[in-house]
Protein backbone atom coordinates (compact mmCIF):
# COMPACT_ATOMS: atom_id res chain seq x y z
CA UNK A 1 0.00 0.00 0.00
CA UNK A 2 2.75 2.47 -0.18
CA UNK A 3 2.83 5.10 -2.07
CA UNK A 4 -0.68 4.94 -2.71
CA UNK A 5 -1.24 7.80 -0.95
CA UNK A 6 -2.99 5.83 2.15
CA UNK A 7 -4.12 7.70 5.39
CA UNK A 8 -2.18 6.69 8.19
CA UNK A 9 -3.09 6.28 12.08
CA UNK A 10 -0.54 6.98 14.96
CA UNK A 11 -1.65 5.53 18.06
CA UNK A 12 0.02 7.57 21.08
CA UNK A 13 0.38 6.86 24.40
CA UNK A 14 -1.77 8.16 27.35
CA UNK A 15 -1.60 11.66 27.40
CA UNK A 16 0.47 11.96 30.79
CA UNK A 17 3.39 10.59 29.38
CA UNK A 18 3.15 12.03 25.84
CA UNK A 19 5.30 15.36 25.29
CA UNK A 20 4.64 17.73 22.46
CA UNK A 21 8.13 17.34 21.08
CA UNK A 22 7.87 13.33 20.78
CA UNK A 23 4.54 13.83 18.33
CA UNK A 24 4.06 16.86 16.54
CA UNK A 25 7.08 17.10 14.50
CA UNK A 26 6.05 14.09 13.04
CA UNK A 27 3.02 14.79 12.70
CA UNK A 28 3.86 18.19 10.69
CA UNK A 29 5.38 16.28 8.04
CA UNK A 30 2.17 13.52 7.66
CA UNK A 31 -0.38 14.41 5.65
CA UNK A 32 -3.26 12.32 6.50
CA UNK A 33 -2.85 11.53 9.64
CA UNK A 34 -4.77 10.68 13.43
CA UNK A 35 -3.36 10.78 16.63
CA UNK A 36 -5.65 8.79 18.60
CA UNK A 37 -5.10 7.19 22.42
CA UNK A 38 -6.64 3.64 22.39
CA UNK A 39 -6.09 3.40 26.03
CA UNK A 40 -8.10 6.48 27.06
CA UNK A 41 -10.66 5.98 29.42
CA UNK A 42 -13.45 8.51 27.99
CA UNK A 43 -12.47 6.97 24.56
CA UNK A 44 -14.33 4.35 23.14
CA UNK A 45 -14.88 2.02 19.92
CA UNK A 46 -17.15 4.65 18.13
CA UNK A 47 -15.13 7.71 18.56
CA UNK A 48 -11.87 5.07 17.17
CA UNK A 49 -13.68 4.54 14.14
CA UNK A 50 -14.62 8.08 13.80
CA UNK A 51 -10.95 9.54 13.89
CA UNK A 52 -10.24 6.70 11.41
CA UNK A 53 -13.21 7.54 8.96
CA UNK A 54 -12.20 11.40 9.28
CA UNK A 55 -8.18 10.60 7.93
CA UNK A 56 -9.51 8.16 5.03
CA UNK A 57 -11.68 11.28 3.51
CA UNK A 58 -8.49 13.59 4.19
CA UNK A 59 -9.39 14.98 6.94
CA UNK A 60 -7.56 15.36 10.43
CA UNK A 61 -8.40 13.88 13.99
CA UNK A 62 -6.79 14.84 17.14
CA UNK A 63 -8.04 14.00 20.48
CA UNK A 64 -8.44 16.50 23.09
CA UNK A 65 -5.42 15.46 25.11
CA UNK A 66 -3.03 16.15 22.12
CA UNK A 67 -4.76 19.06 21.14
CA UNK A 68 -4.11 20.61 25.10
CA UNK A 69 0.10 19.46 24.56
CA UNK A 70 0.01 21.71 21.33
CA UNK A 71 -1.86 24.10 23.27
CA UNK A 72 0.84 24.27 26.21
CA UNK A 73 3.84 24.47 23.14
CA UNK A 74 6.25 26.12 25.36
CA UNK A 75 9.60 25.64 23.11
CA UNK A 76 11.28 29.07 22.95
CA UNK A 77 11.41 31.34 19.96
CA UNK A 78 13.53 29.61 16.98
CA UNK A 79 15.46 32.04 14.70
CA UNK A 80 15.07 31.84 10.54
CA UNK A 81 18.48 30.25 9.42
CA UNK A 82 19.52 29.83 6.37
CA UNK A 83 20.99 26.33 5.04
CA UNK A 84 23.95 27.67 4.88
CA UNK A 85 24.00 29.27 8.36
CA UNK A 86 22.92 25.70 9.99
CA UNK A 87 25.25 23.88 8.11
CA UNK A 88 27.89 25.74 9.66
CA UNK A 89 26.36 26.41 12.72
CA UNK A 90 25.20 22.34 13.61
CA UNK A 91 29.24 21.05 12.16
CA UNK A 92 30.59 23.59 14.78
CA UNK A 93 28.21 22.86 17.57
CA UNK A 94 28.92 19.45 17.30
CA UNK A 95 32.67 19.90 18.22
CA UNK A 96 33.86 20.58 14.86
CA UNK A 97 36.76 23.81 14.64
CA UNK A 98 35.48 26.56 12.41
CA UNK A 99 38.13 25.40 9.71
CA UNK A 100 36.37 22.30 9.96
CA UNK A 101 33.01 23.21 9.98
CA UNK A 102 33.58 25.71 7.01
CA UNK A 103 34.82 22.44 5.33
CA UNK A 104 31.82 20.34 5.46
CA UNK A 105 29.53 23.04 4.85
CA UNK A 106 31.33 24.02 1.59
CA UNK A 107 32.44 27.49 2.28
CA UNK A 108 35.52 29.30 3.17
CA UNK A 109 36.52 29.78 6.77
CA UNK A 110 35.66 33.67 6.68
CA UNK A 111 32.57 32.67 5.47
CA UNK A 112 31.66 30.40 7.88
CA UNK A 113 33.36 32.61 10.72
CA UNK A 114 30.52 35.97 9.15
CA UNK A 115 27.80 32.68 9.25
CA UNK A 116 28.39 32.37 12.83
CA UNK A 117 28.39 35.81 14.15
CA UNK A 118 24.55 36.17 11.91
CA UNK A 119 23.79 32.85 13.80
CA UNK A 120 24.15 34.70 17.47
CA UNK A 121 22.84 37.72 16.42
CA UNK A 122 19.77 35.84 15.41
CA UNK A 123 19.59 34.08 18.62
CA UNK A 124 20.00 37.48 20.39
CA UNK A 125 17.08 38.67 18.56
CA UNK A 126 14.78 36.63 19.78
CA UNK A 127 15.77 36.75 23.49
CA UNK A 128 17.83 33.41 23.48
CA UNK A 129 21.39 35.14 23.11
CA UNK A 130 24.72 32.62 22.11
CA UNK A 131 27.77 33.74 22.87
CA UNK A 132 29.91 30.60 23.37
CA UNK A 133 30.82 27.27 21.07
CA UNK A 134 28.23 25.47 24.36
CA UNK A 135 25.57 28.24 23.99
CA UNK A 136 25.51 27.84 20.33
CA UNK A 137 25.75 23.86 21.32
CA UNK A 138 22.18 24.17 23.87
CA UNK A 139 20.66 26.28 21.05
CA UNK A 140 21.22 23.09 18.52
CA UNK A 141 19.66 20.83 21.13
CA UNK A 142 16.88 23.08 22.21
CA UNK A 143 15.85 23.51 18.67
CA UNK A 144 16.04 19.96 17.52
CA UNK A 145 18.42 20.72 14.62
CA UNK A 146 20.85 17.93 14.99
CA UNK A 147 17.18 15.82 14.27
CA UNK A 148 15.67 17.95 11.70
CA UNK A 149 17.99 16.13 9.31
CA UNK A 150 19.97 19.49 8.75
CA UNK A 151 22.93 18.46 9.30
Amino acid sequence: MAGSGASKVTFVPPAASVTFESFVPAGKRMKKSAFVNPRSKDKDLPILVQAIRAVAQGDSAITPELAFLISRDARPNRPTLSPQERAVLTAYASGATLTAAARRAGVAYGTAREYLERVKRKYAEVGRPAYTKLDLAERVREDRLERDGLT
